[in-house]
């Protein structure tokens, strides 16, 4: 059947109509560029494009037990296997700061039923527990810039929820290799400011908020104490910092190992022994990244911790992923 012959008319139409369909093609991908920054809301977070990638997961079988992680954790990062992101995706350029996350609280009244755990500056150690404590006063000054911190995988996920509703668009938590792609920072070393040959815990401080010599200080607490594990600098921050303080890396995102934990979307994996398969319990949750209070070995790319999906801890914040309408 032969293609109708169009007139001046109807084939300016076409073409007009072919056009703007380029232009909304190439609006699309400038959008969605690697990199492109946007918010979806004046409350919402900041969020950047991440393109697909792959890289190496886990850590090489020397790497846990040198810097210092204890023998039952240092199989949870193996075996070391190949992984990868598919497909492009947003994410928060910081973890969500207070300032977001009262947002959240105000328009729905969520009021957390369950008390939070901080630094008893009393006994000198963590574990202080009380009503007192939660995300709006976690026992110390913070800033609504700080990251959030007491608050649950449940309240994380509550927090998502709202944001949802609140954009139309499908937010979440980033999955374990999400998490560790961003962490990596496009490098297979202990963490990325790591030299080549090994660990550089003095060069942390540059780069991010860790437990330091400042911590050490304000805590009152001796950084040479035996399994003490302190990073050998100062950042400025004894506790949380304001997010961002610290330079992105570069995939335009900050803070993914220091400042707060991070809820991540998986379940307790252990490693029984070597060569056996792992076993998973999902009343516990994954976190990631360290904190500004946690030793220098739970700070890298590679190291996996959990927690009861319930806990509230001074330590543990999130970060929220959005997926893309491609």
């Amino acid at each position: 059947m032969p293609f109708p012959v169009l007139g001046p008319k109807s084939a300016t139409i076409v073409l007009a109509a072919f056009a703007a369909a380029l232009s909304a093609s190439d609006a699309w991908s400038g959008q969605y560029a690697p990199g492109a920054q946007f918010r979806d809301c004046p409350e919402c977070p900041q969020m950047v494009i991440v393109p697909p990638g792959r890289y190496m997961k886990g850590s090489p079988p020397d790497e846990a037990l040198a810097e210092g992680t204890p023998e039952r954790d240092a199989l949870n990062e193996t075996p070391q296997e190949p992984a990868g992101v598919e497909n492009a995706f947003a994410v928060s350029v910081t973890e969500i700061t207070r300032a977001q996350f009262a947002a959240f609280v105000a328009e729905k009244g969520y009021e957390p039923d369950w008390p939070c755990m901080t630094w008893n500056f009393d006994a000198k150690q963590w574990g202080a527990r009380g009503t007192l404590w939660s995300w709006s006063d976690p026992g110390f000054e913070q800033g609504p810039d700080h990251p959030v911190v007491c608050v649950s995988f449940t309240d994380a996920q509550a927090y998502i929820e709202w944001l949802s509703a609140r954009t139309g668009e499908r937010y979440r938590l980033l999955d374990d290799d999400e998490w560790e792609y961003l962490a990596r920072d496009r490098s297979q070393r202990i963490r990325p400011w790591d030299g080549p040959n090994g660990t550089e815990r003095e060069a942390a401080c540059a780069h991010a908020n860790v437990m330091d010599l400042d911590a050490a200080d304000y805590l009152g607490v001796d950084p040479e104490a035996p399994d003490g594990h302190f990073f050998p600098c100062r950042d400025g921050y004894p506790l949380t910092a304001p997010s961002g303080s610290f330079e992105a890396n570069s995939f335009g995102v900050h803070d993914l190992l220091g400042n707060a934990w991070e809820w991540v979307d998986g379940c307790m994996r252990t490693v029984p022994g070597a060569g056996l398969p792992a076993k998973e319990d999902c009343s516990e949750r994954l976190i990631r990244g360290g904190a500004w209070q946690a030793k220098a070995w739970y700070v890298r790319s590679a190291k996996r911790d959990w927690a009861p999906y319930f806990l509230r801890s001074a330590r543990v914040g999130l970060r929220v992923a959005r997926d893309l309408n491609q």
